[in-house]
């Protein structure tokens, strides 16, 4: 467990347009705020510095070719209530994302979603295009009951990761509450 936390406050890190100012200074302060059926909530840092998000491992996962190599798989909607950000939705596939080609993610096999955002200091993250497109995923993910995100590594691997969406609202909310969201 302590691994994946590592992972996920690194994750976050690297997310982040600027690093808070509490973490500039050393006063790290990381929550845990609950969880529901796969989905975690947590609250990193404080005051005005305060991030709170949501994550989840897939479910299932499908390599080709398989036995490529990936690191801990993720998808996070973070608030950032500092920089007025809400909602903003990024996937972490576990490897460096190819420049060519957008990951897609589909909620309950109807409503398709790109990734396409990308920065040279996280290569292994993928943001949806806009912040209206985050407010649409985050829409769908609260009705949805799958999630399903596929995409290509820069060395060629296609992956397929598939997250069960039923606790996703609860900590949504958990999350929203915490950094006094509405």
């Amino acid at each position: 467990m302590g691994r994946a936390r590592i992972f996920l406050v690194l994750s976050l890190l690297s997310s982040v347009a600027c690093v808070p100012a509490a973490l500039a200074q050393g006063q790290q302060s990381y929550r845990s705020l609950g969880s529901a059926e796969g989905w975690q909530a947590y609250e990193f840092g404080e005051g005005a510095a305060r991030i709170c998000y949501v994550t989840s491992a897939p479910t299932s996962s499908q390599v080709k070719p398989a036995g490529a190599k990936r690191d801990d798989v993720r998808i996070m909607v973070t608030h950032r209530p500092a920089h007025r950000q809400r909602d903003e939705v990024s996937f972490h596939p576990g490897y460096p994302v190819s420049t060519s080609k957008p990951m897609v993610a589909v909620v309950d096999k109807t409503k398709n979603f790109e990734f396409s955002r990308r920065s040279d200091k996280a290569p292994q993250v993928i943001w949806s295009r806009d912040v209206e497109a985050d407010k649409a995923i985050v829409a769908a993910l609260r009705s949805g009951k799958e999630l399903v995100v596929s995409g290509v590594s820069q060395r060629g691997a296609s992956t397929s990761d598939t997250f069960r969406l039923a606790g996703f609202a609860r900590v949504l909310d958990l999350a929203s509450r915490a950094c006094g969201l509405p």
